[in-house]
């Protein structure tokens, strides 16, 4: 008797045993098995197209120096956007922001998240225009004269794809320059008969320029959520590009900055570029008096971004930096959805390919979160026009038995 349950116990561990490693390589070679219990699948399939999306956002230098470099800058900006701007692909947004000085336009205080204290310059001058633009706000997008049909469709405040997008962003680019004065003007003016001397400061362009304080600004509320509401978007690459002869002014240092994003967009999911005079620059370029522009160089470096020296012609660059955003856009592409699939059913192509499961070069499902994650699209073979299309049936968690619908990762 002993004998026989000693060898029943054998048997059963080995049947255990047995099961158990079954179940790790089964996990390994294919997805997790789900359980729709009594969960009824509804007769219409959902379909939708896949857009991956990049947010870019040009911090540009107006100060009096600028002038030529803003120039160059929009004369080759077809460059820029050749390399994803013709990728059917991509949805973007492109705005551009000007720089700030705490002493000249008020001190920005970090915390508090606004202007604290009035600057030198008066924001509103003796014409009764604005000196500056108010911290961290997009510039109004603008076209030529005579073109203003091709504003149709556009945002306010920021470029996307559309009729003549080059040649509004082109216009959008050129923001002119405020050249630095010190001197005030006296006006005189007739009041009850008598001449009046009125003394006012002149319109003055930034002295100690920032470029760090308006991306805070701009990227956090209440500037987000008014101004440039629409802007940034949750599952886009954030891309920044910084265009300026100086080193940043301000008292935010690079690795504070870097944190910030990362709160906003998580890792890898923005990066940093710089139009800029480069700490090793040995051509003949004038540099701004505040010296090498380190601080936006190791910005740069922690989020594996690239310097284009602003010295020399760059155009060739350009269509580089348009590559790489095309290729960290496509890098992962998330797709939450608004209804639970069932996992069987979900089915992605782009164009005339089918996208299978995978790991690196195709898609996964996350169960917890309801989000199809595309990974390796940089890689496909591109085809003009087409689409990333995702179609799955939808099932009804009302009515399922089992709390696991929907709840595995699928892919390899």
């Amino acid at each position: 008797m002993k004998r026989l349950n000693l060898l029943k116990g054998l048997t059963l561990s080995f049947a255990v045993f047995t099961l158990i490693g079954c179940q790790g390589e089964s996990e390994q070679l294919a997805p997790a098995p789900v359980d729709y219990g009594t969960a009824q699948r509804q007769t219409d399939g959902v379909k939708k197209d896949i857009n991956p999306q990049v947010d870019i956002l040009f911090v540009i230098d107006d100060s009096g120096s600028m002038k030529a470099h803003q120039a160059m800058l929009a004369k080759n900006i077809d460059r820029f956007v050749e390399g994803f701007g013709k990728n059917s692909l991509i949805d973007f947004h492109i705005g551009v922001m000007s720089i700030w000085d705490s002493q000249r336009y008020g001190e920005y205080d970090l915390e508090a998240n606004k202007v604290v204290r009035e600057g030198l310059v008066p924001a509103i001058g003796m014409d009764g225009k604005p000196q500056f633009d108010p911290i961290g706000h997009l510039r109004p997008i603008k076209v030529p004269a005579g073109q203003e049909a091709s504003l149709k469709g556009q945002a306010g405040n920021y470029v996307s794809k559309g009729e003549s997008f080059v040649e509004i962003l082109r216009e959008t680019l050129k923001i002119g320059v405020r050249d630095y004065q010190k001197q005030t003007t006296f006006k005189k003016e007739k009041v009850d008969g008598k001449d009046v001397e009125k003394v006012a400061k002149l319109a003055s362009g930034p002295e100690y320029e920032e470029v760090f304080t308006p991306v805070l600004a701009g990227l956090r509320t209440p500037v987000l959520e008014t101004w440039n509401k629409g802007f940034l978007r949750e599952n886009a690459h954030l891309v920044i590009v910084f265009v300026t002869d100086a080193n940043d002014a301000s008292q935010v240092t690079a690795s504070q900055l870097y944190r910030f994003l990362l709160n906003l967009k998580g890792q890898d999911n923005f990066t940093v570029f710089g139009v800029i005079n480069p700490t090793d620059q040995r051509l003949n370029c004038a540099r701004d008096p505040s010296g090498p522009p380190r601080k936006i160089e190791d910005l740069i470096r922690l989020t594996n971004g690239r310097v284009l020296n602003m010295c020399s012609n760059y155009a060739n660059d350009l269509v580089e930096i348009g590559k790489m955003i095309q290729d960290r856009t496509l890098r992962e592409i998330r797709v939450k959805l608004e209804s639970l699939p069932v996992v069987e059913s979900i089915h992605l192509t782009y164009g005339s390919d089918t996208i299978q499961p995978g790991q690196w070069t195709g898609w996964t499902y996350d169960g917890e979160t309801k989000t199809i994650i595309i990974r390796g699209a940089a890689k496909w073979s591109y085809q003009p026009g087409a689409k990333i299309q995702l179609q799955f049936e939808p099932v009804d968690p009302s009515r399922a038995s089992s709390h696991c619908i929907g709840c595995a990762v699928v892919g390899k």
